[in-house]
């Protein structure tokens, strides 16, 4: 629990809370159903309507599919070609919501591969392509379409599996989601989700020429950072650094895919003037504990 903290005038400033944030830790279980938009969770505690929230699983995906020419270190197939080449399944998201996974074709005859979870910290095996499902880990499943490969062809993707949504309803421990789910899951995680209600705030504030009051409480956001344009003059203030927290720890995936600036949590477009005080920041532009730095060593 919070402590009580420190009054800052908030006189002419737009306060995020009238604009859907919660800076609320609170989250819970729920049930979600794929096509569904209504989940059922197991307390519905201080959810309310318009605010956001992210679900997961709830949202299984894959982003950044690229396969890249083993002799030309940055040229990557595009995305219709990749469809040409390999199929991705499933994703069962039980031990973390996102996972990024590295592939390298590492034997011609016969054709093989390994693959690392871990941005090539380790490494499998060789495994055979046999042109049917293969088994990764977290339950995803790859399909080779296609036996043109050669030596040190790479192939890299990021499966997802968490929804940022919005609550449009709550009816008791009924919330119904402005988005469905694409899966069905039994015990999915329901949180507070704030950077699109602070983004509206601080649009709006830009719009009126006003500044940005951010009250006691955490916020979580996303590594895509809270953009302040070029030519603004802004003052975004918390009410206090202790108290006011402002959070992209959750967002691990965005800051390895480069999302965010590397996980900032604020973006300054070469902005007039801008003063951002009393607040903290938690997974501001760093990879948390994990080191997804090691150098990304492959065939060919």
């Amino acid at each position: 629990m919070l402590n009580v903290a420190p009054t800052v005038s908030t006189s002419g400033s737009i306060n995020v809370k009238e604009w859907g944030a919660s800076g609320s830790e609170f989250e819970t279980r729920a049930r979600v159903t794929a096509g569904e938009k209504r989940v059922t969770v197991l307390d519905a505690g201080d959810f309310m309507v318009g605010q956001g929230v992210t679900v997961s699983p709830a949202n299984v995906r894959f982003e950044s599919v690229w396969i890249y020419e083993p002799t030309e270190k940055y040229i990557r197939h595009t995305e219709a070609a990749v469809a040409d080449e390999i199929e991705l399944r499933r994703f069962d998201a039980k031990e973390t919501a996102w996972r990024l996974f590295v592939l390298d074709i590492d034997g011609k005859d016969p054709l093989s591969f390994r693959w690392s979870n871990d941005v090539g910290n380790t490494w499998t095996e060789k495994v055979p392509v046999t042109m049917d499902w293969q088994p990764l880990s977290d339950g995803v499943e790859i399909r080779f379409k296609s036996a043109a490969w050669e030596i040190g062809h790479l192939i890299t993707f990021h499966a997802h599996a968490e929804l940022e949504t919005e609550i449009v309803a709550v009816d008791g421990n009924m919330l119904t989601l402005r988005d469905a789910a694409n899966v069905t899951a039994e015990q999915a995680v329901v949180r507070h989700h704030d950077h699109t209600a602070i983004e509206r705030a601080l649009q709006e504030a830009i719009r009126q020429k006003r500044n940005l009051f951010i009250p006691s409480g955490r916020y979580r956001l996303s590594r895509r950072g809270l953009v302040i344009p070029a030519d603004v003059s802004i003052a975004v203030e918390g009410e206090s650094d202790e108290h006011t927290i402002l959070d992209v720890s959750g967002d691990v995936g965005a800051a390895v895919t480069g999302q965010g600036e590397g996980g900032a949590v604020f973006r300054l477009e070469e902005s007039k003037s801008v003063i951002l005080r009393n607040m903290s920041m938690v997974g501001h532009t760093g990879l948390r504990d994990i080191s997804y730095t090691a150098p990304l060593l492959r065939n060919g």
